[in-house]
């Protein structure tokens, strides 16, 4: 079913013989015609933070390998709400696969899925996004970092501000990740 103020969605209908009965089902895609919405997404301070961090010090854990399960918990409400496919931003880029990023991703329980990485161009994390963008067709994104250098994309960032020292994403966060994704606000 398509929401009002939602990106229109392929509708396809077919029949199924029920003894001598046809039903018409509808079967609505989550991804939108010209393309699929892209969630650029940082890690530290989004998906981790320093109590985190903390914790996994004093463990002997590499802080960077673990998610704070509240920010996971959102992540998956957003991508299956939103159909969105996750593109890392972070840093952690750099030294991992996209294939190892899934595997982190899929150890703390994420359950979406991670389709690429933005290049690595050693200056404004905006600028790696446009150069991704430039490359891949998507109908709409939406970028989730606690960083603002953004370039000329900052209107399409949901700025976890302070998230490191203050949890990471929230609530408000994905209420914001909906409204710029175009879909109507639904409560939590």
């Amino acid at each position: 079913m398509v929401v009002e103020g939602e990106t229109e969605t392929r509708v396809h209908l077919r029949s199924e013989k029920q003894g001598h009965r046809a039903r018409q089902v509808r079967l609505s895609l989550v991804e939108p015609l010209d393309g699929p919405r892209v969630l650029f997404l940082d890690i530290d301070g989004v998906l981790n933070d320093s109590k985190l961090t903390a914790q996994c010090k004093r463990d002997g854990l590499d802080g960077t390998e673990h998610f704070n399960p509240e920010s996971v918990v959102l992540l998956n409400k957003i991508v299956i709400d939103t159909g969105a496919v996750v593109v890392v931003s972070a840093s952690i880029r750099k030294l991992c696969t996209v294939k190892e990023l899934q595997a982190l991703f899929s150890r703390n329980g994420f359950q979406g899925k991670v389709v690429d990485k933005t290049p690595s161009l050693g200056g404004v994390r905006g600028d790696e996004i446009q150069a991704w963008l430039d490359l891949n067709p998507c109908s709409s994104y939406v970028i989730v970092d606690d960083s603002t250098d953004m370039a000329h994309l900052h209107h399409r960032l949901v700025h976890v501000k302070h998230g490191y020292a203050n949890g990471g994403l929230l609530k408000s966060h994905y209420h914001e990740i909906r409204r710029l994704f175009g879909l109507s606000y639904r409560p939590l």
